[in-house]
């Protein structure tokens, strides 16, 4: 059930952060920062400060960088939001493959979720839970 909610909160995430800017800049940062946190928060599956502090981390940082590059800004949400599971990973290799998907599958749910901003709702809703799927694959590793 867990590790559901890591899906529930990508899916908001990656969903909701290319409208993020129509909201204003209190209304739209405020959103950018909470869908960050939950996401790191379902990331790590345990309430801590690390879980908290990358994830608002990881909002600021896409943010910043969404209107550079869509990838560059979904590899900076979802690596921060998976920091502190990332500093559980035993073996330094293992570590290094976990911070590289997740790096890798939250710069393609990025450019996944930016390049279908204005599709149809249904093919809209494929890519969200596409990039969603993708977050998830860091779970593939033992922490």
């Amino acid at each position: 059930m867990r590790k559901i909610s890591l899906l529930v909160a990508a899916a908001f995430a990656f969903g909701a952060a290319p409208f993020a800017g129509r909201l204003g800049l209190v209304g739209g940062s405020l959103v950018l920062v909470v869908l960050g946190v939950a996401l790191a928060l379902a990331a790590s599956q345990a309430a801590d400060a690390l879980s908290v502090g990358s994830g608002a981390l990881g909002a600021l940082a896409s943010g910043i960088l969404i209107t550079v590059s869509p990838a560059a800004a979904g590899a900076a949400l979802a690596g921060l939001a998976f920091a502190e599971r990332s500093t559980r990973v035993r073996g330094n290799v293992s570590r290094a493959v976990h911070v590289g998907m997740s790096v890798i599958a939250g710069a393609l749910a990025g450019v996944l979720s930016n390049a279908f901003v204005s599709a149809s709702p249904a093919v809209r809703g494929v890519a969200i839970g596409m990039s969603a799927v993708l977050v998830g694959l860091p779970f593939l590793i033992d922490a």
